[in-house]
């Protein structure tokens, strides 16, 4: 007779938990993107100007945006259904490897990691038409840039007429929106 190879029941419970909590988790980092996304259409009627210009690519050539364990997550399991998976994978290692080189007689510190890996180009940036390969999944940090926090002088965004290169609007704690995304 066959052993039975199906898992102890003490043992389902915890896994489905673990799954319910990570699709929850999910469903909420998917709420909270779609409250980025409706600040940044907020401020493009406010300012009659795109917010990020299409294939600009400015900003992800200068820094590469953290993310939380739970958005490179999300991010992975949504790049897994799509034809470039294995690339995309395999260029963000590549990239990681690039940057953290540590020896024997000295490894990296943090602080040396934090700032190799946030300088330089994004590894999900399409060279070769400046568009971003992960954009329905990219981070909160791409997401607020230029809704919740300003713009970068140098960012080429046409400036409405109440705006400065210094001074550019963006979504403000006092609004309820603001309230929500702060």
């Amino acid at each position: 007779m066959p052993k039975d190879r199906t898992i102890p029941r003490n043992r389902t419970p915890v896994l489905r938990s673990d799954t319910d909590r990570m699709i929850r988790s999910f469903f909420l980092l998917e709420t909270l993107y779609a409250e980025y996304d409706r600040g940044r259409a907020e401020l493009e009627r406010s300012t009659q100007h795109p917010i990020c210009i299409e294939h600009c690519e400015r900003c992800c050539e200068r820094m590469t945006p953290t993310s939380s364990r739970l958005e490179a997550m999300y991010a992975l399991a949504n790049m897994s259904s799509l034809p470039t998976y294995h690339d995309l994978r395999e260029r963000a290692q590549q990239w990681l490897t690039d940057r953290h080189v540590p020896t024997k007689d000295e490894p990296a510190t943090v602080a040396e990691d934090f700032k190799a890996l946030s300088h330089g180009p994004c590894p999900f940036l399409d060279e070769r038409d400046k568009s971003c390969l992960i954009y329905p999944f990219r981070p909160l940090a791409c997401r607020s840039y230029g809704v919740v926090r300003p713009a970068d002088p140098w960012c080429p965004r046409p400036l409405h007429w109440t705006e400065r290169d210094d001074k550019r609007m963006v979504i403000g704690r006092e609004t309820p929106l603001g309230r929500r995304l702060a």
